[in-house]
């Protein structure tokens, strides 16, 4: 409690409510009088809140177009945010010395939350049915080019150490992949599955451009299939070439005959 007192002296008091709450407080300049370095600093507070305003708006999107992708999107950033905080409570470990914020820093939910989207959005674009659309070539390069920044925004605002953000980064992009793999393993082949039921119940528009496990299976069958083609094409020639082969003994069997005639006959 006295580290949290203390953090909260200062230049934290005067941050606003909505910055505080969302640990994005900007941290007090060197130089009040250096435009440049005002920029920077409020801008790292832009990155810093970006991570909520996205889930935000991935959640009003699930809530009001109702759309596979975005309930699995927000599904994969709320699972990290409580296994973040539980790991959180768990290790109990502080923040940097002059921190706003009265949580533990352990892992960086920031940062899980930003590798957490990135990592979908990547797995999305190399495991579905047709190329990857001019949007979702847009969206990937924005995530890849706003997420060094909002890490390194956890560091410059001095909220997180670089152990607390590397932590995070890697639970985000770990529950991200888990959480891809199961929807495309094991809810987008079983209709029969509690999230697709859910879809179902909820009419929910399907979205989901993955090429789930179902389609492996459907080119093991083709494969099978063209197997038994094959085998069957194989099989036909083989007939045909009996009835060729019988044919042809019967030809020769019926030239023998007429040439035993024909010397009888002489």
């Amino acid at each position: 409690l006295l580290h949290f007192k203390k953090n909260m002296e200062g230049y934290c008091q005067k941050c606003p409510k909505l910055l505080f709450d969302t640990q994005s407080c900007p941290i007090e300049p060197k130089n009040p009088h250096n435009l440049a370095e005002i920029l920077i600093i409020y801008g790292m507070s832009v990155a810093s809140i970006l991570p909520y305003v996205v889930s935000f708006g991935i959640l009003l999107n699930m809530l009001i177009r109702r759309t596979t992708r975005s309930s699995c999107i927000f599904f994969s950033l709320f699972t990290q945010l409580i296994m973040c905080g539980a790991l959180k409570d768990f290790m109990r470990i502080e923040r940097p010395t002059g921190a706003c914020s009265t949580t533990f820093g352990f892992p960086s939910c920031h940062s899980s939350n930003i590798a957490a989207l990135v990592m979908w959005l990547y797995l999305e674009a190399s495991y579905q049915n047709t190329r990857i659309t001019e949007a979702q070539e847009t969206y990937l390069k924005i995530a890849l080019f706003f997420a060094p920044v909002g890490l390194y925004s956890r560091l410059y605002l001095n909220y997180h150490t670089l152990l607390q953000v590397i932590v995070g980064v890697l639970l985000g992009a770990s529950i991200s992949t888990i959480w891809f793999y199961y929807v495309k393993n094991c809810v987008l082949p079983n209709p029969g599955n509690l999230l697709y039921r859910f879809w179902t119940k909820y009419k929910f528009k399907h979205t989901h451009n993955i090429r789930p496990a179902i389609l492996s299976l459907e080119k093991e069958v083709e494969r099978n299939m063209n197997q038994i083609e094959n085998m069957r094409t194989s099989l036909q020639d083989q007939q045909v070439f009996k009835r060729v082969k019988k044919l042809t003994s019967e030809l020769d069997r019926q030239e023998n005959v007429l040439k035993r005639k024909n010397n009888g006959d002489h």
